[in-house]
C-alpha cells in the first residue's frame, strides 16, 4: 500500500519514499544474474492506469528484459465485494486484460478471444477463472499462478491440467505462486496458497 499513497493510506510513505526506493532496489537487483521476478497480487492499486507506465518507465532496461511472472490478488480484477476486502479504489479490471500485458491461457485459445468473458463481472460474480489462471516454463524453472478467489471445484480441474503439462515438460523446479496466505484472509475455501500447494502435489503429473 505505501507503494501509492494517492490510493491507501500510508502513514509514513513520504517518510521513507517507496517510489522511488523500490525501483531503485529492482533496478540494482535485476541488472543482476536474475532470471526471473514476480509480483504477488494487490500489484498497484491503479484505478486509473496511471501509476503502473510510471512504475515501468522508472525500471532500467535490464530489470525490463527480464521475464515477470504476475500473480493476481483481490485487488487486482473486478470483485464488487467477493472477497470482502474489496475498496473504492481496486482496480475493476476483468483478468489481467486491463493494465497488464500477460499471457494466462491466451496462448491455448481462439486468437481472436483469447479471454473468457461469459461471465458479466457487474453480476457481482468473478469473472472467469481461466482468465486468472496460468502455467509457464522459464528455461528449467516451471511456474504456476492462480487466484485464490475462485472455488477449489473450479480450479482444481485447471491445476490437473498444470500438472500434466509439467509432467510433459519435466522441469527441474514448480513454483506454485498466489496471493493468499490464509483463508482467513479473503480467499475461497482451501484455496489459499499453502493448500494449494498441498493438493497440487499429489495430483497425477
Amino acid at each position: 500500500p505505501c507503494f501509492n499513497g494517492d490510493y491507501v493510506g500510508c502513514r509514513h510513505g513520504g517518510t521513507f519514499h517507496v517510489f522511488d526506493r523500490l525501483t531503485q532496489m529492482l533496478n540494482v537487483g535485476l541488472s543482476r544474474d536474475v532470471d526471473t521476478w514476480a509480483l504477488l497480487g494487490d500489484n498497484f492499486y491503479d484505478p486509473h492506469g496511471v501509476l503502473s507506465p510510471q512504475f515501468m518507465q522508472a525500471l532500467s532496461m535490464p530489470a525490463k528484459s527480464k521475464p515477470m511472472v504476475v500473480v493476481p490478488g483481490n485487488h487486482d480484477f473486478w470483485q464488487h465485494g467477493s472477497p470482502h476486502s474489496r475498496t473504492g479504489y481496486d482496480t475493476y479490471g476483468n483478468g489481467y486484460m486491463q493494465y497488464w500485458g500477460t499471457d494466462t491461457q491466451a496462448s491455448l485459445a481462439n486468437a481472436s478471444m483469447p479471454f473468457d468473458f461469459r461471465v458479466d463481472p457487474s453480476t457481482k460474480e468473478i469473472a472467469a477463472a481461466g482468465n486468472f489462471f496460468s502455467y509457464n516454463m522459464i528455461g528449467s524453472l516451471a511456474t504456476i499462478t492462480f487466484s485464490g478467489a475462485h472455488h477449489k471445484d473450479v480450479m482444481d480441474p485447471l491445476f490437473q491440467e498444470a500438472c500434466e503439462w509439467v509432467k510433459r515438460e519435466q522441469p527441474s523446479y514448480v513454483f506454485v505462486l498466489g496471493h493468499w496466505s490464509g483463508v482467513d484472509l479473503g480467499c475461497a475455501e482451501k484455496m489459499s496458497t499453502r493448500d494449494v500447494h498441498e493438493r497440487i502435489k499429489k495430483m497425477p503429473g
